[in-house]
């Protein structure tokens, strides 16, 4: 019946065009860390003080291979009363630690939840989302169009605009 089945993109099977998603990544974190190191993102900065908000590079011949690669925390923020994306939340956190990656977060109240939101005091998010609408569209503008970014992602890619234009024609 396909209510286990992998979801590619935001349609759900059974809708209109969910055919047309395809898988376009793996999970790979050694890929992930890979990419990283190939972009420059090395491990050198002390963990330690990034999280005394102090920016400290360790010197080359310090390295243990356990610095984090970038100059800055990630903040993850989920909504308390959720279990789900409490969860989701902590698996993401702990996955970019195992790259070097630093994070923090932990579940906020909903009024905190969405002045954070508001403030963009956050890098990652985990949030709900439902339809009012049954158009496949209404699975991609919301979050996916530059012109329509209700959700405040900053997303802008014209090649996906123009394909959202399209389809709306």
């Amino acid at each position: 019946d396909n209510s286990l089945a992998p979801q590619y993109g935001p349609i759900p099977t059974g809708f209109l065009y969910a055919d047309t998603q395809t898988q376009v990544f793996n999970y790979n974190l050694t890929y992930a860390e890979e990419l990283l190191e190939t972009a420059g993102f090395i491990r050198q900065y002390d963990c330690a003080e990034l999280a005394n908000n102090n920016t400290v590079v360790v010197a080359v011949a310090d390295r243990t291979g356990q610095e984090c690669r970038l100059p800055s925390i990630l903040r993850v923020m989920a909504n308390e009363g959720n279990d789900y994306r409490i969860a989701m939340a902590g698996q993401l956190q702990q996955a970019l630690g195992s790259i070097g990656v630093a994070t923090d977060g932990d579940a906020k109240p909903w009024a905190e939840y969405l002045t954070m939101y508001y403030s963009k005091t956050f890098e990652i998010r985990f949030s709900g989302w439902a339809p009012d609408y049954l158009d496949p569209d209404n699975y991609w503008s919301p979050f996916a169009s530059s012109t329509e970014d209700v959700y405040g992602t900053g997303y802008h890619n014209q090649a996906v605009d123009d394909a959202l234009a399209a389809a709306k024609a």
